[in-house]
Formats: structure tokens, C-alpha cells, sequence
């Protein structure tokens, strides 16, 4: 059984309602799996929201701070209309990019996690239960991130191609996860739970890589150098542009349909203020039918 507690008690003590109170909040998300921790849910609902409304996921960065990635988005939430849920990925029991920017899909052993387990499956599950509790009536959503978060949403297409994406944008990734099958995990497909064979779905999912044009200091201090990593190229930026091309080639091979973009966004470097307006923007545009 499922159970979320809600805004606005610290301790998060008090059951909610099914009215999603308006406004910034958080809640406690329970997962079902007893061996993965619960999940705080920071989000911000607009005063116009409504059951229709977009709902957009929100996923943070290296830092862990969920609050300040659903805050950097409520004007525009507030502009387009659409709920905003920022899940924490606490270090304390997510720890380590092995849980968080690469899925959980391994446990400290390394021994492979059953499906349930992933981190990467917790947003649909986040997803399904908002519209359970709440009567959202959206058949997909929206997700976005930065930095990390960007990893985790690029790993998300490729582990879960039957994820409830509307659009997901992933917003200057330090590194990826290749469709490769001769390089190992987590650089490539390798000994992972996907192969190339079994996915051609993840090219249809609706995948937009947004890279800033100034995203390139090759010594930034959060951006990871080992050898396999810079074998991507040498900054954020040459990597995204590696990664896209590396999948688009791959797919026209195969001749599988393939709705991945990428969008190089003007004047940006590793901002995640920067990108998220480029997303917003696309975001309104689909949602709205404006600029």
C-alpha cells in the first residue's frame, strides 16, 4: 500500500486530503518496495491549476535540493498553469550518483535490483498516485533536469521506455549512458538491463537534449574526467552533441523511427536558470500554442 503525507507539518505527521492545497508545499512519498527509502516531494501548485493541468517533474542536481529546483520554477508555473512535484533524492539513502544519477539499478554489491527497486521507476509511480489521490486526469507528464538531473532523465528514457513521457529535457548532462553494446555499463549498454535489440522504443520517447553553447570548461569542478567519460568529449557541451549523434546514427541504422531532439541554447552556460527557460518555453509552446 501506497501513502503520502502531506503539507505542510515538518514532521510530516497529518494525512492529506484530496484537495492538493494551492501553493508551495511538500509531502512524503512511501514507496512500495520495503527495501527503498521514502522520497520528500517538494511541489508547487498554481493558483489556476485544474485536473487537466500539465504536470511537470522537476529533478535536482548533484546538491540534493529539491526545494530549490521546484522555487526556480513556480513563475513559470505560475505563467503556464502547470503542477510542479520536485522529488529529493536524499544522500543519506540514495547515496552516491549510483543512486540517483544512474537509477539504482545496482545495489552497493553490485547485484542487479528487481524493476521496483530502480530509482528511475519511483516517478511513475509518484505520477500515478498524485492522479489516484488527487484526480489529476493527464495521461503523461512532463520531466526536466539539470546537471545530474539531466543524467537521470537521460537514463530514465533509456531504462524505461514505457515511462508516462509527455517531453523530457535533459539539461546539460555531464555525462551519458551510450547506446552502445560494446562498452559496460554505465558508460554504455553493456551488462545493463538494456540492449539495442529490445529498444527500439526508446527512440520514440519524446527525449530533447538542451545544451548550453557556453557549457564548456573542461575543468569544471562538478564535471567528471575519467577516462571513459572524456572519451565523450571534453566538456558538457561536446558530450551531449556526441551522445545525440552516437544515438541518431544508431537508429538510422536500424531504420527505427526517431523522435529525439536537440536544441543548442544560445548564450548559456551550466545554469540551470538558463536551460529552464529554454524548457518553459517548449513547455508553453505545446501546452498554451505560444512563445
Amino acid at each position: 500500500m501506497l501513502f503520502l503525507l502531506a503539507h505542510p507539518s515538518a514532521a510530516f505527521a497529518k494525512p492529506f486530503s484530496k484537495t492538493l492545497k494551492k501553493g508551495a508545499g511538500h509531502l512524503l512519498y512511501k514507496r512500495p518496495s520495503k527495501t527503498r527509502k521514502p522520497i520528500k516531494i517538494w511541489y508547487y501548485a498554481p493558483a489556476s491549476l485544474k485536473k487537466t493541468s500539465p504536470i511537470l517533474f522537476v529533478m535536482h542536481g548533484v546538491k540534493r535540493n529539491g526545494k530549490d529546483y521546484r522555487d526556480s520554477w513556480i513563475k513559470e508555473s505560475d505563467e503556464t498553469g502547470f503542477l510542479v512535484i520536485a522529488p529529493e533524492f536524499a544522500a543519506k539513502d540514495y547515496p552516491k550518483s549510483a543512486e540517483y544519477n544512474l537509477g539504482g539499478l545496482y545495489d552497493r554489491e553490485g547485484r542487479a535490483r528487481k524493476r521496483d527497486d530502480w530509482s528511475f521507476t519511483a516517478i511513475d509511480e509518484i505520477f500515478d498516485h498524485f492522479k489516484s489521490q488527487y484526480g489529476f486526469k493527464v495521461p503523461r507528464y512532463f520531466i526536466y533536469g539539470h546537471s545530474a538531473g539531466a543524467q537521470f532523465v537521460q537514463r530514465l528514457v533509456l531504462f524505461c521506455p514505457d515511462a508516462k513521457i509527455r517531453k523530457a529535457f535533459a539539461a546539460n548532462a555531464g555525462w551519458y549512458t551510450s547506446v552502445d553494446e560494446t562498452i559496460k555499463f554505465p558508460y554504455g549498454l553493456e551488462n545493463s538491463p538494456q540492449s539495442i535489440s529490445k529498444s527500439q522504443r526508446i527512440f520514440k520517447l519524446p527525449l530533447i537534449l538542451l545544451l548550453g553553447d557556453q557549457d564548456t570548461n573542461p575543468k569544471h569542478k562538478y564535471l567528471r574526467t575519467t577516462k571513459m567519460a572524456n572519451r565523450q568529449g571534453p566538456h558538457r557541451y561536446a558530450r551531449g552533441e556526441h551522445f545525440y549523434a552516437q544515438a541518431k546514427t544508431v537508429a538510422a541504422k536500424k531504420a527505427w523511427p526517431f523522435a529525439w531532439e536537440k536544441v543548442s541554447v544560445k548564450g548559456v552556460g551550466h545554469s540551470n536558470k538558463g536551460m529552464l527557460k529554454a524548457a518553459a518555453k517548449l513547455i508553453r509552446k505545446e501546452t498554451l500554442g505560444s512563445d
